[in-house]
């Protein structure tokens, strides 16, 4: 064997190690994932139904003897209290929401209505409600 062919053998063998550590590094290095995509939630029973107001679908009777029109508010608070805003009147109360079915309670009063939480949409005592997402106003009362 001549001096050439030993030089090539020994740069062949370097370059087959160098190949062997950089393919034993890639497989063995910790590997980046994408970040995963968020699963799209379906809420079912009471999920949803809290932190954000409703507002009546079609305007109601808001005044004294029913004399102005206008919508109506309700918001349900994580602590099992809501608040309902007819006109201006604002009602304070307790509620309990199982499987969509809320029942709430002002003084002596019981009132019921159904969640929808795929929808986000109420039924309240009849009335139809969404989710309300405009900012108040600027002398609206603190229920929103």
């Amino acid at each position: 064997m001549t001096n050439k062919h030993k030089w090539l053998i020994i740069i062949i063998n370097i370059c087959a190690s160098i190949a062997v550590v950089v393919a034993a590094y890639l497989w063995t290095r910790p590997r980046k994932h994408p970040p995963e995509k968020p699963v799209p939630q379906i809420m079912t029973g009471c999920q949803g139904l809290t932190g954000i107001g409703y507002i009546s679908v079609e305007e109601r009777s808001v005044g004294p003897q029913g004399a102005a029109r206008g919508n109506w508010y309700i918001r349900f608070r994580d602590d099992g209290k809501f608040s309902w805003q007819l006109g201006d009147t604002i009602e304070d109360g307790t509620y309990t929401c199982e499987n969509g079915e809320i029942t709430g309670m002002i003084g002596l009063g019981t009132f019921s209505g159904t969640y929808r939480a795929s929808e986000r949409t109420l039924n309240w005592e009849g009335v139809y409600y969404r989710i309300y997402d405009a900012p108040p106003a600027k002398d609206a009362p603190e229920l929103f």
